[in-house]
């Protein structure tokens, strides 16, 4: 279950990492009410500014790219979950990276 994300760094990343972010809208819409609802558990990590700004930082090298590709997102097309990959280019150390930033504040 996912919505749409947000075609800033910031929003995306909460949106693919699947996070709650203190003070940043809520990016994955459908998640959000499915926890108020009661139809899906509320167990998505959530983080300050100052903790997700961790992550952003990692990805800041990349804001350029990553911004140009949401914003060339053909949503007729493709699917998110997918368009995410690439807009992502799987690199797999970064995810391990941001994997860890998110165990160290869970």
């Amino acid at each position: 279950m996912s919505s749409i994300p947000g075609y800033t760094l910031e929003a995306f990343l909460a949106w693919n990492w699947n996070l709650v972010v203190e003070d940043l809208d809520e990016s994955n819409v459908s998640v959000g009410i499915a926890e108020m609802i009661g139809t899906c558990p509320a167990t998505r990590p959530r983080l300050t500014k100052e903790q997700f700004s961790k992550i952003v930082a990692l990805y800041e090298p990349h804001r350029e790219s990553i911004e140009e590709r949401l914003d060339n997102f053909d949503e007729d097309n493709q699917s998110w979950r997918s368009y995410a990959q690439y807009v992502m280019d799987d690199d797999e150390e970064l995810d391990d990276q941001v994997k860890e930033i998110i165990a160290s504040f869970g």
